[in-house]
């Protein structure tokens, strides 16, 4: 599975992680607690990658790397990006 397979959809939830990965929810809870993260953390890890990836390689706006990602608009990819980098998505574009 990978953490990729995490975004397979558009909204991504525990249950549906746990599945694939044939265990309980509780179970993963309890894994990703072991491991000091949370799912939401990994999420969090794996979409901020990717938007890395698309803003620095494809040729796409914002609002298109915020959909791809499963958010519902830019505001809400640009609040989390800012979250995750420090700097906001067209500022971390034009310093690249």
């Amino acid at each position: 599975a990978g953490r990729p397979a995490l975004l397979t959809t558009h909204a991504p939830f525990p249950l549906a992680a746990a599945a694939e990965l044939h265990v309980s929810e509780r179970t993963l809870r309890r894994r990703l607690a072991a491991e000091d993260t949370t799912y939401k953390a990994l999420v969090d890890e794996v979409r901020a990658t990717i938007a890395d990836q698309l803003l620095h390689t494809a040729h796409l706006t914002v609002a298109e790397v915020a959909a791809r990602l499963g958010y519902h608009d830019a505001a809400g990819f640009t609040r989390a990006y800012r979250r995750w980098t420090g700097a906001t998505p067209a500022a971390d574009r034009r310093a690249a």
